[in-house]
């Protein structure tokens, strides 16, 4: 079966798929013609534009496949090392309108009428102890 063509398992890191492919070439002139991935790391799946630019197919198990397609070959990469914020270059916006005038804030006139001052409060009656009668006021 793999007398005719090369089967590489695991791309590795684009660097290290172009390092390889000369060693492989020295080894034997068959082509490569399938490269496996394990599973879905970066360093596993990340070199696979290269072999695939060399004439190879990818294939994986249907779980890698899930795996690439829901968390992406970059997905560890994104774990141990967050991208930098990138800085977006300015929004270029048209001229604006000159706003309409704003009217002077309305000011109350002065109240002419002194304020109406209240009674003062009385205090309570007070309450005769438990057991006597209740205090009446006389009546005028």
């Amino acid at each position: 079966m793999f007398q005719d063509y090369v089967f590489v398992i695991d791309a590795n890191f684009p660097w290290g798929a172009r390092e390889i492919l000369p060693e492989i070439t020295k080894t034997t002139g068959k082509p490569i013609r399938y490269v496996f991935d394990t599973h879905y790391h970066s360093a596993h799946t990340f070199g696979n534009s290269v072999f695939v630019d060399a004439g190879a197919a990818i294939v994986c198990s249907q779980d890698c496949a899930n795996e690439l397609a829901a968390k992406g070959p970059g997905a560890m990469i994104a774990i141990l090392m967050p991208a930098k914020p990138v800085k977006e270059p300015p929004v270029k916006r048209p001229p604006e309108k000159d706003p309409p005038p704003r009217e002077p804030p309305r000011r109350e006139p002065p109240n002419p009428e002194p304020p109406v001052q209240e009674p003062p409060r009385q205090p309570p009656a007070e309450k005769p102890p438990p057991g006597e009668p209740p205090i009446q006021e006389p009546q005028t």
